[in-house]
């Protein structure tokens, strides 16, 4: 059983580094699609703004749009990041897929948000439709305009390239794609990133806990048994790992 989740722990696995694009205008999009691609996505224009950055979360900090009694994030997320938008539920202003693409270009390193973009990506791939479905969805906004979920997480990295959550959210991305030697690069780099990081968590369990089921699907068992180790070391909740390597262990 191969389970991923977005877990609390995951949410308070950031670091005091702060992006240093934050305010830049001109990021643009960078890197390319899995098929080779351009990445391409609208232009900016609220923002953008770091999420990792408490700053962002002060009321009344930003006063050009919206409320002065608003901070920047709870502004965005007011908007277009409710509860049945980061769920894939409905959209807020419009379709689905425009909310979540608002909130990133607005926090390029919205964790949540990037992971809800995923999501959704993986709910059409996995029912066959894929990118012709989405286009469908995004027909009033402009289809053109939604890239798949790598532009999201090259304009994150570039935005924030300190930030080992988005390495994570890459890895993860891959990693249910059937990339496996992909999103163990990007895996590593997330573990590198943690290591080096001048802030206060050093270890990430969910990290650890999705080497461990990558390194399954490769059938490099001691690999996984030693991050299953990590990750449970550090009181991971989920069983999925120990019991594909039980599972194994009985053959």
């Amino acid at each position: 059983m191969k389970t991923f989740i977005f877990t609390a722990i995951f949410l308070m696995s950031t670091v005091n580094v702060y992006a240093a694009r934050n305010g830049d205008k001109l990021i643009g999009w960078p890197g390319s699609t899995l098929d080779g691609r351009t990445c391409f996505g609208r232009l900016q224009a609220f923002g953008p703004f770091d999420y990792t950055d408490k700053t962002y979360s002060i009321p009344g900090l930003y006063t050009e749009h919206g409320s002065s009694q608003e901070s920047p994030l709870r502004f965005v997320e007011k908007a277009h990041f409710t509860h049945n938008v980061e769920m894939l539920i409905k959209g807020r202003t419009g379709v689905l897929p425009t909310d979540i693409d608002y909130t990133i270009r607005a926090f390029p390193n919205h964790h949540r948000a990037l992971w809800a973009m995923i999501k959704f990506e993986l709910m059409f791939l996995k029912k066959g439709a894929g990118r012709n479905a989405i286009i469908q969805i995004t027909k009033p906004y402009n289809p053109t305009k939604i890239p798949p979920p790598e532009c999201y997480l090259n304009r994150a990295i570039k935005f924030d390239p300190e930030d080992p959550v988005l390495y994570m959210l890459y890895g993860l991305y891959l990693h249910k794609r059937g990339l496996l030697t992909d999103a163990l690069k990007y895996y590593k780099e997330s573990e590198r990133v943690y290591k080096e990081s001048d802030g206060s968590v050093k270890e990430n369990a969910e990290l650890y806990y999705d080497m461990g089921l990558l390194y399954v699907d490769m059938k490099n068992y001691k690999e996984a048994k030693k991050y299953a180790k990590k990750a449970y070391i550090l009181h991971y909740p989920l069983m999925g790992l120990k019991k594909a390597l039980d599972d194994h262990n009985k053959k």
